[in-house]
């Protein structure tokens, strides 16, 4: 049995967000993850694990609300 009703299951599709904290000790390395991700090379090995290739728009960093 699932833990959640079948109405929260809104699809296969699941997006992660990610984000550099303006707190963070070590700003430099902070951007290679998420300039790191945005590679094609990134993309193709997390599109293997199930994941949906972000396209170029969805791989710029946004400020949060």
């Amino acid at each position: 049995m699932s833990p959640f009703p079948v109405s929260h299951n809104k699809g296969k599709e699941v997006g992660y967000a990610i984000g550099i904290l303006k707190t963070g000790r070590n700003q430099k390395n902070a951007w290679y993850y998420p300039t790191f991700l945005a590679k094609p090379e990134a993309q193709n090995i997390y599109s293997n694990y199930g994941f949906v290739k972000a396209s170029a728009a969805e791989n710029k960093l946004k400020p949060l609300p």
